[in-house]
């Protein structure tokens, strides 16, 4: 015991009975500071996922070999779940799997390790490699006049906002809700720049205002030709009316505009475009944007990235001609190195 307390390794006896549930009980209460989406889904994997399996079982008696056979069973459907359905569970995906497991348990152990408390010596989720996500997500990109197309469908099966939607949602790569959440006061036409510091969340059934996704609010560029008809659009509106209002002047829900116009508009455009959903417009701003030179810390504070990371990692297959492109300058400043050389 003196060794463990002189060495740092000394855990009260108190805290050595402590149940994985207790400790991810107090851990959840702490997350007050999250979006109400993800302590949802935190508390959702918890539930059905994190708590059958280890509840009841003491935080130090988890060990990395007891998470190896977690995660296989997490694999191939035989680990327990508490699953409202009161069915067998599925298997789940490796992206599944990396939250579940990564995130909300791993958040659990990290809390139990921290040196403030060291419920635990080590964290055994450390060494413990996650299975990857062999299937590529399967993205559409547009091209602008594959975007005009739906632009002009959209308007067709709605109303004129409805086409202006979808131009600015491809681009300016802004979320859906984040679009949804713009009032006029949000729109700068002399700078041409749009500010997002809010988007409509979930909270239960209910949609609510919070910050977007990384937390931190932007400014982002209009291109010119969308100016005039932003202009038109809050012509005369007062500055806290949102910048879309659905028929009643309140803001429009995504779903609503999802079934109302979007599918209808898909549809009707002739567009044949495997996996085009309207997440599509955002990933075709990136496509759009990469072609016309955009660098990745540019693009990463346009989109609203957290950082130029998550950015390569979304898009770098976006990127490969820049390859070639760094060849052929290496190729050109070698060859106009050596003329030079030459005429000394």
């Amino acid at each position: 015991m003196e060794d463990d307390l002189r060495s740092g390794r000394y855990i009260d006896p108190a805290d050595r009975s402590k149940t994985f549930a207790s400790v991810a009980t107090e851990w959840f209460k702490s997350k007050n500071a999250v979006k109400a989406t993800t302590r949802d889904r935190l508390g959702r994997e918890l539930r059905i996922y994190c708590l059958p399996k280890w509840g009841a079982i003491p935080i130090r008696a988890i060990s990395e070999a007891s998470i190896n056979e977690w995660v296989a069973q997490l694999l191939d459907g035989s680990a327990p779940a508490n699953l409202k359905s009161g069915g067998d569970p599925s298997p789940l995906s490796p992206g599944t799997i990396k939250h579940v497991v990564g995130v909300t348990f791993g958040s659990v152990l990290r809390y139990a390790a921290k040196p403030s408390r060291k419920w635990i010596a080590f964290n055994p989720l450390e060494d413990v490699r996650l299975p990857k996500d062999t299937k590529p997500e399967k993205r559409a990109y547009l091209t602008d006049s594959e975007v005009e197309l739906l632009a002009e469908s959209a308007e067709g099966v709605g109303q004129p906002q409805d086409g202006l939607i979808v131009l600015t949602l491809a681009y300016t790569g802004l979320r859906i809700n984040e679009l949804f959440a713009l009032q006029v006061q949000d729109v700068d036409l002399k700078a041409r720049r749009l500010k997002v510091s809010k988007t409509w969340t979930r909270d239960g059934g209910r949609q609510i205002l919070g910050t977007p996704k990384s937390g931190i609010t932007r400014k982002v560029p209009i291109p010119a030709f969308l100016v005039p008809r932003i202009k038109e659009q809050i012509d005369g509106r007062p500055f806290d009316s949102w910048l879309f209002p659905n028929s009643q002047g309140g803001h429009i829900a995504d779903p609503n505009w999802r079934d109302r116009v979007w599918r209808k508009a898909v549809a009707g455009s002739g567009l044949d475009v495997p996996n085009l959903v309207i997440h599509s417009l955002r990933h075709t701003y990136a496509s759009l944007s990469i072609a016309a030179g955009a660098s990745v810390k540019t693009l990463q504070s346009a989109m609203g990235h957290a950082d130029a990371t998550e950015t390569l990692n979304i898009y770098a297959d976006l990127w490969p001609e820049q390859l070639d492109n760094v060849a052929d300058a290496l190729d050109l400043r070698r060859r106009e190195a050596l003329k030079s050389r030459e005429r000394q």
